[in-house]
């Protein structure tokens, strides 16, 4: 037996969306790649896309059993890429306006999240939500850097410090351990623990102490970050949804913004 599965909203819109993508990046790549292999294979995948449409929508004077994508004239394809952007377009208008509230609650949550922070959601959101997106924004920043340590990159030295700071916390609880695991009393377990801190503080520390630092530093700030949230009874991703609802129906410019940041959460 053959199962089909209904297209969600999400699907239907993200499908659509493309289309506008690849034949704007196509014709980007037509128009403004000086290299002639690059040209030609823009064009020539913008020809198939035309003559696929044209022959979809039954246009007169195209014929299937002898016309090419290779054959048809400029006119057509120019009319053919122009009529298929236009119908993208209006398609994924009409999906976007209907299934709004469904296709917000398919996007990934941590993916609307990310979008809090930008302008075009900050002008429509509600104005009660300053605190709790501070806490959002440190977690971010926190996650960037983090995530840049561990890649490699350079990252801000009172960052770099926090984290190598964490990593002597791991160190001096395990020093502790092993200091107690020997018999040794609790202060003598403090002070040679608390020694071995201060020398990993200033340097002194293997790198995978540091990146369980890390570890332990990104899952503390995003704790306190989810647990204001929690109290608060406000979620970010509330503020987002929010925020492109009143985007959504508000002028040209203001819908189209919308349909682009649903779009780029949807993409990640």
């Amino acid at each position: 037996m053959t199962s089909t599965v209904t297209p969600t909203s999400l699907d239907e819109f993200v499908g659509y969306m493309k289309v506008q993508e690849e034949i704007g990046d196509l014709n980007e790549q037509f128009n403004k790649d000086s290299r002639a292999g690059k040209r030609d294979e823009a064009k020539k995948k913008l020809r198939v896309i035309a003559y696929n449409h044209l022959v979809d929508v039954g246009t007169p004077g195209i014929n299937p059993g002898t016309d090419t994508a290779e054959t048809i004239s400029e006119d057509y394809v120019n009319q053919g890429i122009a009529a298929r952007v236009q119908m993208a377009a209006q398609d994924s208008a009409r999906v976007f306006t209907s299934g709004l509230d469904e296709i917000l609650n398919t996007v990934k949550t941590e993916s609307l999240e990310e979008l809090a922070l930008t302008k075009e959601v900050a002008q429509k959101g509600p104005a009660d939500y300053s605190e709790l997106l501070s806490h959002y924004q440190n977690y971010l920043a926190t996650r960037k850097a983090v995530d840049d340590y561990k890649k490699g990159q350079p990252i801000d030295p009172k960052n770099k410090q926090v984290i190598v700071s964490k990593g002597a916390d791991k160190v001096k609880e395990e020093i502790k351990q092993r200091m107690k695991a020997r018999g040794y009393s609790e202060d003598l377990q403090d002070r040679i623990a608390g020694i071995a801190a201060v020398a990993a503080r200033e340097g002194h520390i293997e790198e995978s102490y540091i990146k369980q630092g890390a570890d332990k530093l990104l899952a503390d700030t995003e704790k306190e970050y989810r647990e204001y949230e929690s109290k608060s009874g406000k979620k970010v991703v509330d503020y987002v949804k929010t925020s492109i609802r009143e985007l959504a129906k508000g002028d040209t410019s203001e819908f189209e913004t919308a349909k682009d940041l649903v779009y780029d959460a949807a993409k990640k």
